[in-house]
């Protein structure tokens, strides 16, 4: 899950001096000293596990679990070294036939964006295979702000000194990055009320069950932060190709675009 972190964490190094800290052996975690990552939403029942490891960049990673017999289920997060830009993910698994059709399968993240109050939003919407234009908008005085499916979202407190990338398609426009079941998502739902940020998915299940996975990389920089990162905008899995020849076969009278390709 970590293959783009290092790049990201150095570009977010240059233009940051945010610092993220765990709080004890849960999710919370600070952001210079302040709450920020407050808690998530549709863990399955059943004995959370935990354990951390530091990396051999100096990363500091967490990792929580639940052996679920329906719903497996694991989330990370990691704190780069030196603090200064966070990485979060999660996946959970279900078989077919195990939970009824149209069973929600629910995951969000919830942020403290109260800092953000007054403050301005840009957002990349989603899905992470089209290359859409941006929107933008105010915080409210109530603390009301973006909604909608995005890839990436930008964040600029009142007085203008910080900025905030929320980097929901980390891997970038690639066919592993859709927005549905059995694949890594590439976009997130998203919906900001009374200062608080969630970030998440909700589908409902088919017969044949399915994996959701996804993750996104937290760091202090703007669109163009972001779009540096992402240096191709949109994929199709069926790329349009200039046609390398056009051939005939077995006529002699074929137009000048056309060539023979029997040779005889």
């Amino acid at each position: 899950m970590r293959h783009t972190l290092a790049i990201l964490f150095l570009a977010a190094a240059i233009l940051s001096a945010a610092s993220y800290r765990f709080q004890g052996d849960g999710l919370a975690i600070t952001r210079d000293g302040k709450p920020f990552l407050v808690g998530d939403d549709g863990v399955p029942e059943g004995k959370l596990e935990h354990d951390t490891a530091t990396a051999a960049d100096g990363a500091l990673v967490h990792n929580w679990w639940v052996k679920h017999p329906v719903r497996p289920f694991r989330r990370e997060a990691v704190i780069a070294k030196g603090g200064d830009a966070l990485e979060l993910g999660f996946q959970t698994f279900v078989s077919a036939y195990e939970l009824p059709t149209g069973t929600p399968l629910r995951y969000f993240l919830r942020f403290d964006l109260s800092r953000f109050a007054g403050g301005s939003w840009t957002a990349v919407p989603g899905p992470a295979r089209k290359a859409l234009p941006t929107i933008s908008g105010k915080f409210t005085a109530k603390g009301k702000g973006p909604a909608g499916q995005f890839r990436g979202l930008f964040l600029t407190s009142a007085d203008g000194k910080d900025n905030l990338v929320l980097d929901f398609n980390a891997e970038g426009a690639t066919p592993y990055s859709g927005a549905g079941l059995s694949g890594f998502a590439g976009s997130w739902h998203v919906t900001c009320n009374d200062g608080v940020l969630e970030c998440g998915f909700a589908p409902t299940l088919p017969f044949q069950g399915g994996m959701l996975g996804s993750r996104m990389l937290v760091y202090d920089g703007d669109e163009e932060t972001w779009r540096t990162n992402h240096p191709i905008p949109s994929f199709t899995y069926v790329a349009a190709m200039e046609p390398v020849a056009l051939l005939a076969f077995g006529d002699n009278t074929v137009g000048k675009k056309y060539q023979r390709a029997n040779g005889w």
